[in-house]
């Protein structure tokens, strides 16, 4: 099962123009287990 990350509005703009990170304060909700260097 995929995890799913939900981040703060101000972080989904971000993306949108182009951004390649995401920063941990901009992290809302993480539903799933996951390790280091997975992909979400």
């Amino acid at each position: 099962m995929a995890t799913i990350i939900t981040v703060s509005k101000k972080c989904i703009e971000r993306l949108l123009s182009g951004h390649l990170w995401v920063f941990n304060n901009e992290l809302k909700t993480i539903a799933g287990s996951y390790a280091n260097g997975d992909i979400v």
